[in-house]
């Protein structure tokens, strides 16, 4: 029996992600034990993982392979953006009225010029992407972070930390949508979700695993010790990237990205695996299936568009 065809992403897991959160600012702003705090992030995750992984999927499957690095660019910079202009009005009321309860009517408090610069960054380095490939970008966003932080952990004075929070910034806006870009160029549409999610998984789970192994070498060795471990483990990673990573999106003669499947590039290159039961659709099994709900009514094809 043929395969139904995968089920459009929709707006129900966004939409249950903005239900989660809902319940965020009443936990923070009263909470009484750091255990209340913790199952507010719980909920905070659930929201992060639910709606931000929701929109990245629909907006790449949405603009088709010659854009995808500008639409991750621009999704990233419109959630960052809004970090920067809420922890200034946080930083604001917390100024005026008090750590609590003030700023949690807004948001997180944090320092906002990383991500100001890291998401005006991303509206142009999404785009470049497009332009000159993934790699570069990431493997250069790499080492931009790892010299920004090593920076931190030898300075000594407020305004060479915060030139270095710009170039930790854009490092930052290097390597965010054009990692997502990238998963979605190798990922097939039936299966791109899943992708998205896992690549998720590993790249947050990176932030809990990173602060409980800073807080771990502070206590053990100091505050530069920690940071000087972050940078490390950061350019080491931008050397395994140089060094396995494919050109998901290769460069055509003229400069712009080809929009060439990455089996399609010269030279031997990796293709991207098929999950057992979902078979690759070819012109043999393409099959057009019509979906009605109420009074509109769709057309999806079984070879839906990479």
């Amino acid at each position: 029996m043929a395969r139904r065809p995968p089920r459009p992403p929709g707006p129900a897991p966004a939409a249950d992600g903005l239900g989660a959160a809902r319940p965020l600012w009443l936990l923070l702003v009263w909470a009484p034990s750091w255990g209340r705090v913790i199952a507010a992030n719980v909920l905070l995750g659930v929201n992060q993982g639910l709606t931000w992984s929701t929109t990245v999927v629909m907006k790449i499957d949405l603009v088709g392979p010659g854009r995808r690095g500008l639409a991750m660019g621009l999704n990233e910079a419109a959630g960052y953006v809004a970090v920067a202009a809420t922890a200034l009005a946080t930083g604001h009321l917390a100024g005026e009225y008090g750590l609590r309860p003030a700023p949690f009517l807004l948001g997180a408090a944090y320092a906002a010029l990383y991500p100001a610069v890291w998401g005006f960054g991303q509206l142009a380095t999404g785009a470049l992407s497009d332009r000159i490939g993934r790699k570069r970008l990431i493997v250069g966003g790499m080492a931009t972070q790892a010299v920004a932080l090593a920076l931190v952990a030898v300075g000594t004075s407020l305004s060479l930390w915060a030139a270095v929070v710009v170039l930790l910034g854009l490092g930052t806006a290097m390597v965010y949508p054009t990692l997502l870009a990238a998963v979605g160029d190798v990922a097939h549409p039936a299966w791109r979700a899943r992708a998205v999610g896992v690549y998720r998984l590993w790249r947050d789970g990176g932030f809990a695993v990173g602060a409980l192994l800073a807080g771990v070498v502070a206590d053990l060795y100091g505050i530069p010790a920690a940071v000087w471990t972050v940078a490390a483990l950061t350019g080491l990673s931008g050397l395994v990237v140089a060094a396995r990573m494919y050109e998901t999106r290769p460069v055509a003669p003229g400069g712009a990205g080809s929009g060439r499947s990455p089996s399609q590039g010269s030279g031997p290159r990796p293709t991207p695996h098929t999950p057992r039961g979902i078979v690759n659709p070819t012109p043999s099994n393409r099959r057009r299936t019509t979906c009605s709900s109420r009074s509109t009514t769709w057309t999806a094809s079984r070879r839906p568009r990479t």
